[in-house]
């Protein structure tokens, strides 16, 4: 079932094999669910990345236009984003098909921006920033 949450030894298991970044993983850790099932990866060599699995609402289409957002974002601002990471196929989502049902998810990962979740609203000056 494509909601199903995924476990960390079948992500390592899927996804190693698409990107050259996860050759190496440390640790894999669950962050949860809401509009996509996350993951923080961490590598041997301590590189963190953000792992998402898409849900099945999300076309291919719109995720890689918010992709294709973030990454011109990040090298044409000041911003701080989390930059996408190409696959071993160079693209930006990996599309893994479970062998026993036929059905597809879209996965894709970006670089780990450190931070802290803002259990307030953001002020204006934070807002503007």
């Amino acid at each position: 079932m494509i909601n199903e949450v995924p476990t960390v030894q079948k992500v390592e298991e899927e996804l190693i094999e698409h990107y050259d970044d996860l050759k190496n993983i440390n640790k894999v850790t669950y962050l949860g669910k809401s509009d996509n099932v996350t993951f923080c990866i961490e590598t041997v060599n301590t590189k963190r990345y953000l792992l998402k699995r898409h849900m099945e609402t999300n076309s291919k289409s719109v995720i890689e236009s918010e992709l294709l957002w973030l990454e011109e974002l990040e090298a044409n601002t000041n911003l701080k984003v989390q930059r996408p990471v190409s696959n071993i196929n160079n693209q930006f989502i990996s599309e893994i098909i479970d062998e026993r049902t036929g059905n597809h998810s879209y996965w894709t990962l970006q670089v780990w921006i450190e931070g802290e979740t803002l259990n307030r609203q953001p002020t204006d000056v934070e807002l503007k920033n």
